[in-house]
């Protein structure tokens, strides 16, 4: 990580966030409602996909399963009744 510039460390936080957090919001403004068990799985899991794609050389698949796995965790969770 060091002798990274201000760039690299901005995309590098991005490329956590976006899998972690992008999927499970959208479920939770389109439904309405999900259960924050789930969704805090959801966040999780894309946020530590995300982490290991951007820490692990030649793992840039990482963020995308991420995203996948985090919006299906949502989804399972956002099925809660009203």
């Amino acid at each position: 990580m060091g002798g990274r510039d201000i760039i690299g460390l901005l995309t590098m936080a991005y490329s956590v966030y976006t899998p972690g957090v992008a999927g499970p919001l959208a479920v939770a403004l389109v439904k309405g409602r999900v259960n924050g068990r789930w969704w805090f799985a959801a966040v999780g899991t894309g946020g530590i996909f995300g982490l290991l794609g951007a820490i692990l050389p030649g793992a840039e698949i990482f963020p995308v399963l991420g995203m996948g796995l985090s919006l299906g965790l949502a989804l399972a969770g956002g099925r809660c009744p009203p």
